[in-house]
């Protein structure tokens, strides 16, 4: 029998919101300090639904958010060289 055991503030098995994990990789032929700043100008504009708030900005290595909207949890971007390119991991 599944336990059905909560602390106080807590939703019951099965009222919560899922919890999501999703990752994924893209080659880009460019050089990692422009693809740094290319996220930087357009990353709210791909997640019109979230706000994004930033709580590490690691500069050419990528960023992370703190996200509400549609769905609530963290984000990161991290921005890896990889020759003639950048892997960017999202």
């Amino acid at each position: 029998m599944p336990s059905t055991h909560k602390a106080p503030d807590e939703a019951p098995i099965g009222e919560r919101a899922p919890i999501l994990d999703i990752v994924d990789e893209t080659f880009i032929r460019a050089r990692r300090p422009d693809v740094a700043m290319a996220v930087r100008e357009r990353w709210a504009t791909w997640w019109p639904s979230l706000t994004l708030e930033v709580y590490m900005d690691r500069g050419w290595d990528g960023m992370r958010w703190t996200v509400t909207g549609d769905v609530v949890g963290s984000a990161e971007i991290w921005l890896e060289e990889h020759t003639p390119g950048v892997l960017l991991h999202h």
